[in-house]
């Protein structure tokens, strides 16, 4: 499977991400992908609202890290 898109990110997460750095990005997609591959597009739909908690957190804490 190749990288994902962010546009294809944005459509499984329901979301439309519009304020990131191109590297985070990057890693959104990655991650995102890792999750498709190992438990499925009905997964990521029915739990959306989930894995967005879980990337926000990692994002805040990511900066935390490097203050």
């Amino acid at each position: 499977m190749p990288g994902l898109t962010l546009e294809k990110v944005s459509g499984l997460l329901g979301v439309e991400i519009i304020h990131a750095e191109p590297w985070q990005i990057k890693k959104l997609c990655r991650w995102v992908e890792g999750i498709l591959r190992s438990r499925g597009e009905a997964y990521l739909r029915e739990n959306r609202t989930e894995i967005l908690g879980q990337w926000e957190q990692y994002m805040k804490n990511e900066f935390k890290t490097c203050a």
